[in-house]
């Protein structure tokens, strides 16, 4: 079998749109209310390294990181660390991979939104199996991460100029969806490679 080598290259975009991403979490949790909590306050650094820990060792599946109902965060996106079964089955692949012939088999890799829900788990959160996750369908994060206090969410862009917003505001699901994809795209080709 054919050793993969990891392309770097094809990792950069998703690190910027991540530092972008954290940096909105981060900027939020500088709160009074926050300085009150107990909870650690997050940093970039910490979160990029969470985001990095599967490259390498994980393949895009789709549905992974979903519950076997697909409606929030299954298993491995709610425990701490890598998975040893996305190891195991990245180990049994080669460069001829294609996800389509793994489609739903939630437990060996991750997809998009399992992914990201899996980074901000491995982020936020000190131990596993700890609330429900931060796996949801990529129209529903902005919002709902906004109403978890991780940032902001505004319907319309009128009066913007007033009112300064960090992440997750949000245009439309449109803009949000391509934002998934950008992250996503070479996400996969990055463990394929």
């Amino acid at each position: 079998m054919k050793k993969r080598k990891i392309r770097y290259d094809r990792i950069l975009l998703p690190i910027l749109i991540l530092c972008v991403i954290i940096f909105g979490i981060s900027s939020c949790h500088k709160t009074e209310e926050t300085k009150i909590q107990s909870k650690p306050i997050h940093t970039t650094t910490d979160f990029l390294k969470n985001a990095l820990k599967p490259v390498g060792q994980t393949l895009y599946i789709y549905g992974g990181g979903w519950n076997e109902a697909q409606t929030g965060s299954g298993t491995e996106a709610l425990t701490l660390g890598l998975s040893k079964e996305w190891k195991s089955f990245y180990d049994t692949q080669d460069n001829t991979y294609n996800y389509e012939n793994y489609m739903y088999e939630i437990h060996k890799g991750l997809d998009c939104s399992g992914y990201v829900g899996w980074t901000i788990y491995n982020t936020l959160e000190t131990k596993s199996n700890h609330g429900n996750g931060y796996v949801l369908k990529a129209e529903e994060m902005t919002k709902t991460f906004a109403n978890m206090k991780l940032g902001s969410y505004k319907d319309s862009i009128q009066n913007r100029s007033e009112e300064h917003t960090s992440f997750p505001t949000r245009r439309s699901s449109d803009l949000w969806q391509m934002l998934m994809f950008i992250l996503c795209l070479p996400y996969v080709k990055m463990a394929v490679y």
